[in-house]
């Protein structure tokens, strides 16, 4: 008990004096790695609680956020996802996750990134014919409990980026782990995400977006209802260090309740903030239909939609 509990200090103090620098040396570098969409958060109810969810990760979306929280998944899930993103850019996600008895539990997602027809120019500035643009990442995970509350886990994503004719692919590794502590309800974790080589794009080769992040979950009850409360320190090694925190109300299981915040963010006083709202239809939650509105100042406004469903 007390080496759980010095541990979750030593913990928590590193994750809040991380945050506490504010950047690092990655922060010149923003603009300069290639699939930039990994970063986008997936699901509804991630997204609604402002993406703080490295420490909690306990459903089909753990393929994408800690693939160490697949472990705590007992049963077959599904999942689709709609992002209705900035600029007509929308973001779909499918995802599937399947205990394998005990050794295990095993995932798979696609994401595929797309826009609207963009008009193309010249290098005179004269228009010329309309072109596309994509991206898409194909992801297999696993997750296993070692012993006692650690969870550890793994995932492999196939990257695929087009524009028009030319088109670059990749593969990237995401490994996390998640810890219940002796506090019980208390629950850490930690996930690199992004961790490659180079994607090659016509002449030209880019680095990926990777990201080093450290949670920490709360799980209780409050006046009779389950509440998470969640805080993760996310460093990508092409942006500064930021510090997201949300929080989630269930309400007799069925409506659930979600805030989160992000820091860091130039765009506007509101950018940074979101919210969410949550559906179930059942005790165990068979069917969950979740919402998560996102502003993003002069950008625009993101909305994601997200079923899933347990069998």
């Amino acid at each position: 008990m007390i080496r759980g509990i010095l541990t979750t200090v030593v913990f928590l103090g590193a994750l809040g004096s991380w945050a506490a620098t504010g950047c690092l040396a990655g922060e010149g570098d923003a603009g300069t790695r290639s699939a930039q969409f990994l970063k986008l958060g997936l699901g509804g109810r991630a997204v609604g609680m402002g993406g703080a969810f490295v420490g909690l990760a306990d459903d089909v979306t753990a393929i994408y956020w800690n693939p160490a929280g697949l472990a705590g998944v007992n049963a077959t899930e599904l999942s689709f996802m709609h992002l209705a993103w900035l600029q007509d850019i929308s973001y779909e996600y499918f995802a599937l996750v399947q205990p394998i008895r005990k050794r295990g539990v095993v995932g798979f997602s696609i994401s595929y990134l797309h826009m609207d027809k963009l008009h193309g120019r010249d290098q005179q500035g004269e228009p010329t014919s309309d072109f596309t643009a994509s991206d898409m990442a194909i992801t297999l995970a696993f997750g296993r409990k070692i012993t006692g509350g650690l969870l550890v886990g793994g995932s492999i994503k196939s990257i695929d980026e087009r524009i028009e004719d030319r088109n670059a692919y990749g593969l990237a590794f995401d490994f996390g782990c998640l810890y219940q502590t002796p506090l019980e309800d208390l629950f850490l974790g930690a996930v690199v995400q992004n961790w490659g080589g180079d994607v090659g794009f016509v002449e030209e080769s880019f680095r990926l977006p990777t990201i080093f992040k450290l949670g920490a979950s709360y799980r209780h009850t409050l006046a009779g209802n389950p509440m998470n409360l969640a805080v993760d320190v996310y460093s990508p090694t092409d942006n500064k260090t930021c510090l997201h925190s949300g929080m989630e109300y269930i309400y007799k299981n069925s409506i659930a309740g979600r805030i989160g915040y992000k820091n860091g963010s130039d765009l506007a006083d509101t950018a940074g903030l979101s919210f969410g709202l949550g559906f179930m239809t059942t005790r165990t939650q068979t069917y969950r239909i979740d919402y998560a509105f996102v502003p993003q100042g002069v950008l625009g406004n993101g909305h994601t939609f997200s079923l899933s469903i347990r069998f």
